[in-house]
């Protein structure tokens, strides 16, 4: 799997089991993604799990409409 299936599954578990805080949900990703980087060989990769769980959080508060700041990521809608 790659990196952006784990960090969906995760955010889809996070989701099933009751949570809504942007902020847990972003901790499960980033320290999920971690525990399991080098195992899964995403080390090869241009960031790392932080980076993706910030990224995350970023698309999570777009997509729910919440204003974020300069230092927010650039978000790319997937094109579906």
């Amino acid at each position: 799997k790659s990196i952006g299936d784990v960090a969906g599954q995760i955010y889809i578990d996070s989701r099933n089991s009751g949570e809504v805080e942007i902020m847990s949900i972003m901790m499960s990703i980033s320290e999920t993604l971690d525990s399991m980087w080098i195992e899964r060989k995403f080390d090869d990769s241009f960031v790392n799990a932080w980076n993706v769980g910030n990224y995350a959080s970023d698309y999570m508060m777009k997509r729910s409409g919440i204003e974020g700041c300069e230092c927010n990521s650039e978000i790319v809608e997937p094109d579906i």
